[in-house]
């Protein structure tokens, strides 16, 4: 929505006109802004007291799905049920969540057809522009709203929108849209100090509230549909130098079993891409792999010898640790240290499973 201002506009007709724009931005969006009930739960969830009152959903499929924040569900409500745009009450069950961005899809049990807003990616968003905050907890024929702006784009490592407007348990799980009337991502609490689903959320109505953008979950929602849950993806490497600002990204270790090593990455390397993105420091290669999924597979150059090598990781949820081998023999000792006599074998160890025995000796 543009506005052609007189140079004569007072401020009240300036309050006005921007009073008049959001609500057409909000209108636009609010049928697909539903209200959560919840019945049943725990009272708390580690040090943090559980959102029991209405919360909100955003539809993002006519056929009855929603995405909400995990923050939304950590009490594990014994039921779930949604108030329609006709006053109908649904009942709806979490499908799969997304450990990732701390959202759950929901599925509505309901024949009608649902209001899918209009989604516009992050690439298209502008710091500065004009963000409003929704919920649908305190009446659900309405919704409540808080007005700020866009202030950045590219935050929790690559995975969020950053917004002024008010954020808090009040919109939770609920759209932040921009003055056209378009979502811009789904408000859920974030933060770079942990990955639980209560991670952020003392930050409430702080100036600091994040958005996930709808469009990268959009394309996993058939994975969600079918009921498999999302994982942050792991790459498994450490780099030489602490400071994650400055140092390139220099491989100094990686575990055999990592997506790293399996993909060819070996220490020494530097990576300089990731995902079409250019690498110079770590920080950059964090916020790179941040946005993706465990399962994603991603291209990635290294640095090699003065060469640039060119290779693809899959990614994975976790990265098995490194276990010492264990095979499960007490050699006799000997006076020119050669130990080849078996004096001991342990229980169930991998050599008593193998057939080897008190008094065996041990050639090669």
């Amino acid at each position: 929505m543009v506005l052609f201002l007189n140079p004569e506009t007072n401020a009240q007709d300036l309050e006005r006109l921007e009073e008049a724009a959001v609500a057409a931005a909000v209108k636009k969006v609010e049928s697909s802004v539903l209200q959560i009930e919840t019945i049943g739960g725990v009272d708390r969830v580690g040090q943090s007291t559980a959102s029991l009152g209405p919360s909100t959903g955003l539809v993002v499929s006519e056929d009855g799905y929603m995405l909400s924040s995990k923050f939304n569900f950590i009490h594990k409500p014994a039921s779930i049920f949604v108030k329609l745009n006709d006053g109908q009450r649904a009942a709806c069950e979490v499908v799969a969540q997304d450990h990732s961005r701390n959202l759950v899809l929901l599925k509505i049990d309901t024949q009608q057809k649902l209001t899918v807003p209009k989604f516009i990616p992050r690439d298209k968003l502008q710091v500065g522009s004009t963000a409003i905050a929704l919920g649908r907890v305190f009446d659900p024929a309405s919704t409540n709203l808080s007005t700020g702006i866009v202030s950045a784009t590219n935050r929790i490592w690559g995975k969020a929108i950053q917004t002024d407007a008010k954020i808090s348990p009040n919109n939770f799980g609920g759209p932040l849209i921009d003055i056209e009337g378009n979502v811009l991502g789904i408000l859920t609490p974030l933060s770079t100090r942990g990955e639980s689903e209560t991670a952020g959320s003392d930050w409430y109505d702080s100036g600091i509230g994040f958005a996930v953008p709808v469009n990268e979950v959009l394309a996993k929602l058939d994975v969600l549909k079918s009921g498999k849950d999302l994982h942050p993806g792991r790459l498994g490497v450490s780099f030489k130098g602490r400071n994650v600002y400055a140092d390139p990204a220099e491989v100094a270790a990686l575990v055999g079993t990592s997506p790293a090593a399996k993909g060819g990455v070996r220490v020494g390397d530097v990576i300089v891409e990731f995902g079409g993105k250019k690498i110079r420091r770590q920080s950059e290669l964090r916020h790179a792999v941040g946005p993706y999924y465990a399962g994603d597979e991603v291209g990635l150059i290294v640095e090699r010898g003065g060469k640039q090598v060119s290779l693809k990781v899959k990614l994975a949820k976790e990265i098995a640790p490194y276990v010492q081998p264990f095979l499960g023999l007490v050699f006799e000792s000997t006076a020119d240290g050669i130990q080849t006599n078996v004096r001991h074998v342990f229980a169930e160890s991998p050599a008593a499973k193998s057939g080897l025995q008190v008094g065996d000796v041990v050639r090669e």
